[in-house]
Formats: C-alpha cells, sequence, structure tokens
C-alpha cells in the first residue's frame, strides 16, 4: 500500500509543481492554506478519505498564526500529528502515515486536540 501511496504522492507534487523542500526555509498561514487545500482535495478524491490537512500552529494573535507547526490529518473530530511532507527528509514519514490512514490504521498515530481553526490553519 505505501508504494501505491507515494506513487500517487509523486503524481501529486509533480501535478502542483510542489516539493519535497519547498518549506525548508519557512512558510506562512497563507502558504499553508493553499497547499492544505490542495492536499485535502488531492486525498479525498484519490483515495475517498473524508478527512482534512490542517496545519497546527503553536499560538494565535486574533487571525495571525506564528510559531512552530505540525501538519495534521483531521477525521471525525480527531487531528494526528503527520510528518510534514514539504521539508526535506519528511516525506517518508508522510506517506507512511498516509498509507496507515487509507488501511484504516489511523488509531496508530498520535492524535492533538484542536482549539481554534480558520480555514486549514488551527491551534
Amino acid at each position: 500500500m505505501a508504494q501505491s501511496v507515494m506513487m500517487e504522492f509523486a503524481r501529486f507534487l509533480r501535478d502542483h509543481s510542489y516539493t519535497t523542500s519547498m518549506w525548508d526555509s519557512g512558510y506562512t498561514a497563507a502558504d499553508s492554506n493553499g497547499v492544505c487545500h490542495e492536499l485535502t482535495k488531492w486525498f479525498q478524491q484519490t483515495w475517498g478519505q473524508a478527512g482534512e490537512f490542517l496545519m497546527l500552529w503553536s499560538s494565535v494573535n486574533d487571525t495571525q498564526f506564528s510559531g512552530d507547526s505540525e501538519l495534521v490529518y483531521l477525521v471525525d473530530g480527531r487531528a494526528h500529528l503527520i510528518p510534514n511532507p514539504f521539508i526535506e527528509g519528511d516525506a517518508e514519514g508522510f506517506v507512511l502515515a498516509l498509507a496507515a490512514i487509507v488501511e484504516g490504521h489511523d488509531h496508530t498515530l498520535y492524535s492533538v486536540q484542536i482549539k481554534q481553526r480558520i480555514l486549514y490553519n488551527a491551534v
């Protein structure tokens, strides 16, 4: 399963001109809105999954997200931490996490609570 997830993810990267190192120098909440939207749409269409990808930030001031951030997959009210594939070295872990979700093993992923959400960003 992980191999087919990897092939589909490689197509996703190519089709959107994304790379597995595009956020090595940093990114903003606006960047994550666009990418998480496209990633969610791809995962729903390709794998029939109902969840969404969000960027979980360490702080928010009004509507401005900042600080440390982690990618999460939100489904059925549970946010599962997954490696960020757009930072060098995390793509393989991301693919393995997606394979676990597709195979119905999302319970093996670490879950966190979402307190506030605006579009595809949350704290």
